[in-house]
């Protein structure tokens, strides 16, 4: 029985680089991850992350708050109210600050060295394993190399621009291929002159696979030709479940690799349910709920598909409430003209990402999310002939979205560095301007600004020309 397949990490916001950086290790070895944010209240947990059983807890953050009045956690939070959060924690936690003694506002181990990050994952890697079997048991892990190809190619930072710059061609999501397809052929030489057993062998089989699949989403987004051919791929991901029958994660990964292929949203289905069977109880069922809720939006459109469609995202956002399954839900209620609903929806967005905002502590992601509710929020107000409302939201999000408001963004510096600058442009590029452009010209006209409508008129063209 395997007993290493999920781990809670915790992080309190502006550490989540290093969450980031941990977070995507474990997916590449097929670990389930579970998020969770110290300072957030336990009534923002959903049942199923409260019913959620984990293998071992991981907390990322310092041990108090900085006497220091400017650091970041000192404006977000409460000093003994941190303490008292602190002493919360559950009893076995590992303290990731143990390891990487530079848990401050401003450091990321991503920004060290290769060795560095290699000694930091190792000894994280170590304790975990501590945690969760015995000394003989352990004798059989070993992660090293894996730990190697994963820090010298990147891993971590590819696989979240891939989330945080999706389905859209740039540089980022090219030298995430690059990245995924170098590693691809370490991991191959690897799994052949190792010869692993038990469950090391299904953890490098997964992270040779996983590769693969990564290789196929950003060929997608770059609208190219897959690399890897979709029926040899979903047999061998097929074959790592029937051998590993209790890797879950496998499983799941098998729905995922039919992703960029829209005619084998049925395979994908079948998949997913079967995974459901296993995990439906649990949080980890959340983004397989999403993920089938997309497979139905993705297919052949009609009143059934469109309720499956719609209880997928509902039951995702129930498992664990996240920006983009209320993003799905608000939309939905918006297409069925549930105005009131869908305005609520994108108002929870924008509370949750309140905490991040008043810090300048936004992912590209979050940003782009919190352009599309003002933009969402803007049609809704101007259907409902509330043209002053459209105005303000309408300014806000064009003023959120200016050089020199994502140029103080400080998760942008941490993450990216010297070339902070060049992601910037990748995000603004994905943004959908002139619909807010031609909304703000319309709703000035209504109002007699005529001058304020022919300004946006004009900016509307330079932006479609």
């Amino acid at each position: 029985m395997r007993k290493f397949k999920s781990i809670k990490i915790i992080h309190n916001i502006v550490r989540r680089a290093d969450y980031v950086f941990l977070s995507e290790f474990f997916r590449f070895i097929g670990i389930f991850v579970c998020e969770g944010i110290l300072i957030e209240k336990p009534n923002d947990r959903t049942r199923a992350e409260k019913n959620t059983r984990y293998d071992a807890c991981i907390y990322v953050g310092q041990m108090e708050v900085p006497e220091n009045d400017d650091s970041l956690l000192s404006k977000i939070v409460d000093r003994e109210e941190y303490k008292e959060l602190i002493k919360n924690l559950p009893p076995d936690t590992i303290y990731f600050s143990s390891y990487y003694d530079k848990a401050t506002d401003i450091s990321a181990v991503m920004r060290e060295s290769v060795e560095k990050q290699v000694e930091v994952l190792e000894s994280v890697l170590n304790a975990v394993l501590t945690c969760i079997f015995q000394k003989v048991e352990r004798e059989i892990f070993d992660f090293n190399s894996l730990i190697k190809i994963y820090v010298e190619n990147h891993i971590a930072l590819h696989s979240i621009n891939l989330q945080y710059f999706q389905k859209k061609p740039s540089i980022a999501v090219e030298k995430a291929e690059v990245s995924f397809i170098n590693a691809h052929k370490e991991l191959y030489k690897l799994y052949e002159k190792k010869k692993y057993k038990e469950e090391m062998d299904s953890y490098c089989k997964y992270a040779i696979l996983w590769t693969e699949v990564k290789v196929n989403l950003a060929n997608s987004y770059e609208e190219k030709r897959v690399s890897f051919p979709i029926n040899d791929l979903a047999e061998k991901c097929y074959n790592l479940c029937e051998e590993y029958p209790d890797f879950v994660n496998a499983r799941v990964l098998h729905g995922i690799c039919y992703e960029p292929f829209k005619n084998r949203a049925n395979d994908a289905l079948a998949v997913f349910r079967s995974v459901l069977d296993l995990i439906d109880d649990e949080c980890f069922s959340a983004p397989v709920y999403y993920w089938m809720g997309r497979r139905y939006e993705d297919g052949s459109r009609n009143t059934r598909t469109e309720e499956q469609m719609k209880t997928c995202y509902t039951r995702a956002n129930k498992k664990k409430v996240k920006f983009r399954n209320l993003f799905k839900l608000a939309v939905i209620a918006r297409n069925e003209k549930d105005y009131e609903n869908a305005l609520e929806l994108f108002d929870e967005i924008i509370e949750r990402l309140e905490t991040k905002s008043a810090i300048d502590f936004k992912d590209p992601l979050e940003i782009e999310y919190e352009f599309k509710v003002y933009n969402q929020q803007c049609y809704i107000y101007y259907q409902q002939r509330e043209y002053t409302k459209v105005i303000k939201l309408g300014e806000k999000a064009l003023e959120m979205i200016q050089d020199d408001s994502i140029d103080k963004n400080r998760y942008f510096k941490i993450l990216y560095g010297d070339v902070a600058s060049d992601y910037r442009k990748i995000l603004k590029k994905r943004l959908n301007l002139s619909t807010l452009h031609r909304l703000l010209e319309e709703s000035f006209r209504r109002i007699g600004l005529v001058e304020k409508a022919n300004e946006y008129l004009k900016r509307m063209k330079e932006n479609e020309s």
